[in-house]
């Protein structure tokens, strides 16, 4: 039999080499404190307590997949321009009128200054006592900067 196959006639990968680190992979081992669990001793096919390291010549590769050394991916942040918060948040300090519909046919409208923007809602102040008003940004229907 050849040295390069174990008992079961599978090949054995990386034998031969001296350099360890020219090997295609390396072996995962459970942590010390989990060779006696439930898993580990039963001979359960679980892979709890299991360590991934990465594979030789490879950066950010592991046994289990490969993580993405890039910035995550996701939805563009509220205040981007393309949503309402952000356009609003670009007209702060602009006078602006606001109409609501509240329910099934009332319509509002408040008139004011744009102060301030959040997530869900925004706030204005009254041109005459000025008080600030909080809208809510779900019933709003219409923004018109004046």
């Amino acid at each position: 039999m050849n040295s390069n196959y174990n008992w079961s006639d599978n090949r054995v990968l990386g034998t031969g080499s001296s350099n360890p680190n020219n090997a295609p992979y390396r072996r995962t081992f459970p942590s010390p404190d989990m060779e006696d669990s439930p898993e580990m001793s039963s001979g359960g096919s679980s892979m709890a307590g299991m360590r991934s390291t990465p594979m030789a010549g490879t950066q950010g590769t592991t046994m289990m997949g490969t993580t993405s050394m890039m910035s995550e991916q996701g939805p563009p942040p509220a205040t981007d321009r393309s949503y309402i918060p952000g356009y609003l948040a670009a007209n702060i300090g602009k006078n602006v009128r606001a109409e609501f519909i509240l329910g099934t046919g009332f319509y509002t409208d408040k008139t004011g200054i744009l102060r301030e923007v959040g997530t869900n809602y925004f706030v204005l102040e009254d041109y005459i006592s000025h008080a600030r008003i909080m809208c809510d940004l779900y019933s709003v229907k219409f923004v018109t900067t004046l």
